[in-house]
């Protein structure tokens, strides 16, 4: 699944009938991107009695339940909401899609009790689930909270809490369980209800408000344990990384990102979890902003630049990536380059390759910039060759190139050895030679001349030799860019 093309009348959502969506589609975007307008759009669409409020519609035959969480309210029980027809239900569902309902928590609990009363009532001939499954379904989701059915003789109703192993009241629980519960709640009457058909939509407005990602994980594993096996869809408009995130190993799950006026359609897989700290909104985003993307070839390069990272104090601030190697950057660049323009007005991210030679046996040189992608080639082959600059030799006790040839010469019978393209990585004997008298590996060794000598950065990087010159011009703009950044951040504070 690629799009899904939608047009505009009058701000209205038209779109053909026969229009499908995966099982679960995790709408992301900017702030007036339009994600709640589509939501609340394929709710009118799919549900007409909230176009038409005269419309009266036959049990099981409801398309569409559209929730969209509030932290107001009491957490508590009203009959009357129970007692209500199906049409003054309806009304609510359509008051949520014109706004937000301070009667979230009260609806949500008065629902669910109700629930209770239409699986005891058609106990023989109705849903095949029983008041005593649906508590277990509920129960051990959220640390510290239980539920249990209440007795004749309890005062409160159809449900009881236990939080922290004692008995509690809803006014004990945090408005931020309050709202999960109530969202699981409302899941659990849209399924069990038997108020919508089999091929419904649950379509859920921003269920990550102000509620901790530990939180949000929890009910998106409960979420997709109650509906994985069944014909409902899901439709989610969030901000969270952490909503998304809860979806990874799901089958059939995609995030869409509103273009033009088409739904894009991304897989939720592996590359797209793991560029999800900087793919992330709301306190993630801050990630993306302050630290934009370095995307690397792998675990080694991670590591140096982890180690630059923290040595440098601040002045070089990357997120790194790790993409497994050089055949994987096109995976990761298709997914930065679909989703990030649709969260950020100015995304940034940077690309390193290793150079590598090109068909006439030369480093290879130029590596264009893809949209805003920056991208580039190290100034030698391999990270591993910055061993061979003259920070790190530095460090080894090894003062000019000339007496690291000569060392390597005697040791290993090594000629014309070349520091910017010879294959390190195929001599880890060398590697060894240099550092036996030092207990760090090498990726700390040079991740750490990088970042204790960026202060020198502007002369190193025109120094043959120089462990900015091995990085090469284009990186070293980058990081003096980023430095100014840290710099004004400083300046700013005090």
């Amino acid at each position: 699944m690629n799009k899904l093309e939608f047009t505009k009348n009058n701000d209205n959502l038209i779109i053909n009938d026969g229009f499908d969506l995966p099982k679960y589609t995790i709408l992301v975007g900017k702030n007036n991107s339009g994600k709640s307008w589509l939501l609340r759009e394929f709710a009118k669409k799919l549900e007409p009695k909230f176009l038409n409020q005269n419309l009266e519609k036959e049990r099981k035959d409801l398309r569409a339940r559209y929730i969209s969480p509030e932290r107001f309210g009491d957490f508590t029980r009203d009959t009357n909401y129970e007692e209500s027809n199906l049409s003054n239900k309806l009304q609510r569902d359509f008051e949520k899609i014109k706004n937000q309902s301070v009667d979230f928590f009260k609806d949500a609990i008065s629902a669910f009790n109700s629930l209770f009363n239409i699986l005891r009532r058609f106990s023989s001939a109705g849903p095949s689930i029983t008041c005593e499954d649906l508590i277990k379904k509920l129960n051990g989701k959220i640390e510290g909270l239980n539920f249990r059915l209440s007795t004749y003789e309890d005062q409160s109703g159809g449900l009881n809490f236990i939080l922290n192993n004692s008995f509690g009241i809803p006014k004990n629980l945090s408005s931020g369980t309050m709202q999960i519960v109530s969202l699981m709640m409302y899941v659990l009457d849209f399924i069990y209800s038997g108020q919508y058909s089999k091929d419904s939509y649950l379509l859920i407005d921003e269920p990550d408000v102000h509620i901790h990602p530990d939180l949000q994980i929890a009910f998106i594993k409960f979420l997709i344990d109650v509906t994985k096996d069944t014909k409902y869809k899901i439709l989610i408009a969030t901000h969270s990384s952490s909503i998304v995130a809860g979806f990874k190993n799901t089958e059939d799950s995609y995030i869409g990102t509103i273009k033009n006026q088409e739904l894009e359609f991304t897989k939720i897989d592996k590359i797209t979890v793991e560029l999800l700290p900087s793919l992330g909104a709301h306190s993630l985003s801050y990630v993306f902003n302050q630290s934009p993307l370095l995307m690397i070839e792998g675990d080694d390069d991670h590591i140096v630049w982890n180690h630059a990272i923290r040595k440098s104090q601040g002045k070089i601030n990357f997120h790194l990536v790790d993409t497994g190697g050089k055949d994987n950057f096109v995976n990761y660049e298709e997914i930065v380059l679909k989703i990030s323009p649709q969260l950020f007005d100015n995304p940034r991210v940077f690309e390193i390759r290793d150079a590598d030679e090109d068909s006439s046996g030369e480093l290879k040189k130029d590596l264009k910039d893809e949209r805003f992608i920056k991208r580039s080639y190290l100034n030698c082959r391999e990270i591993e060759n910055l061993i061979l600059s003259n920070e790190v030799l530095k460090t080894l006790s090894i003062d000019s190139w000339n007496e690291a040839k000569e060392k390597i010469d005697i040791d290993m019978k090594y000629k014309n050895l070349d520091r910017y393209k010879t294959k390190i990585d195929q001599e880890y004997g060398l590697i060894s030679l240099l550092s036996d008298t030092n207990s760090k590996s090498w990726e700390q060794l040079v991740g750490e001349a990088i970042g204790k000598n960026i202060e020198s950065i502007n002369s190193l990087k025109n120094t043959e030799g120089s462990i900015y010159h091995m990085l090469g011009e284009k990186i070293c703009t980058w990081i003096i860019d980023q430095s100014a950044v840290a710099n004004m951040k400083v300046e700013t504070k005090q």
